[in-house]
């Protein structure tokens, strides 16, 4: 009898141990998920208490990729913050080409809203315009060839891992942001559903007319807004021909992507915008832009 009841005892005690160590696993697991889940709930959070529980059909979801400083002169703090949202529009910061996109930020995006999991791609870059009205110089700062193909590579990892791909734009952000107006729209270079490399070059050549004439009457109104009439002098004096070139890579006979044009703009003075956390105040360089991708996305974001 004895040892019938050391053996029930012991099975007694080994089943509770048991039971702890699983308890405790399952919460460590749990914890874990919970730690991953906290971007993709606070993104959720915000967005069905803005728009209703059917805010997926409301809102474009954008996913930019660049340097901590390219980005931040297009979308002041976003780099920290991760995430911003305004009016129907969230920006989603992915970090930069070189890497692979953070396992938090990639999670959030496949269960954000997985049916259509992104509405566009921008791949931010940087370049340095000179003041001087009669200097054409214009430097790109990492846009070549190489990092177009790391870009490109970045990119349409991303689109496998999403089953889904999204109209991809580049976009040049000058440094110099008294070149400009304020209210100065963005540059927009549209390109074609797999336009080959060597078809870019006339499409930027195309911007040279407009860019003449408001750069024109932005420097008659003041004289230091040299920014249009600078970009069209850079176009017209081989740029165009040197930015085909660079990005020619995002388009191959091995990888196509929708590559869907070219943005150039001033940066955004962050000095000038008072907002709370994770809110966003898109200017007329976004505004220029949305109107243009809200038609593009609607045709070209497709699943794979």
């Amino acid at each position: 009898m004895a040892s019938i009841v050391v053996f029930t005892v012991s099975r007694w005690i080994g089943k509770h141990a048991y039971s702890g160590t699983k308890e405790k696993t399952n919460n460590i697991i749990k914890n874990h998920n919970d730690t991953e889940n906290v971007l993709l709930l606070e993104i959720q959070n915000t967005l069905k208490s803005q728009y209703g529980t059917f805010w997926h059909s409301k809102v474009s979801i954008q996913l930019l990729l660049g340097s901590h400083s390219a980005v931040e002169k297009l979308a002041p703090s976003l780099t920290q913050e991760i995430w911003q949202e305004c009016d129907g529009t969230l920006l989603i910061y992915g970090g930069d080409i070189g890497g692979t996109i953070d396992s938090e930020r990639l999670n959030t995006l496949k269960h954000l809203r997985r049916r259509r999991p992104l509405d566009g791609v921008i791949w931010v870059t940087e370049n340095s315009i000179s003041s001087q009205l009669l200097d054409n110089s214009v430097t790109f700062t990492n846009l070549n060839t190489a990092t177009a193909h790391n870009a490109g590579r970045a990119i349409q990892n991303l689109f496998q891992a999403l089953g889904w791909r999204a109209p991809v734009w580049v976009w040049s952000v000058s440094d110099q942001q008294s070149l400009s107006a304020v209210e100065t729209p963005s540059i927009l270079c549209m390109t074609e559903q797999n336009m080959p490399a060597e078809a870019l070059s006339p499409s930027l050549l195309s911007l040279i007319p407009t860019l003449v004439i408001n750069g024109t009457q932005a420097l008659l109104h003041e004289q230091k807004h040299t920014y249009l009439l600078a970009l069209a002098q850079f176009l017209q004096n081989g740029g165009s021909q040197q930015l085909a070139t660079a990005l020619a890579p995002l388009n191959t006979q091995l990888r196509t992507l929708p590559f869907s044009g070219i943005a150039f703009s001033p940066s955004i003075n962050s000095l000038n915008q008072q907002r709370l956390p994770n809110s966003w105040h898109p200017d007329t360089r976004w505004t220029s832009w949305l109107n243009v991708q809200s038609e593009l996305a609607s045709v070209y974001s497709l699943p794979l």
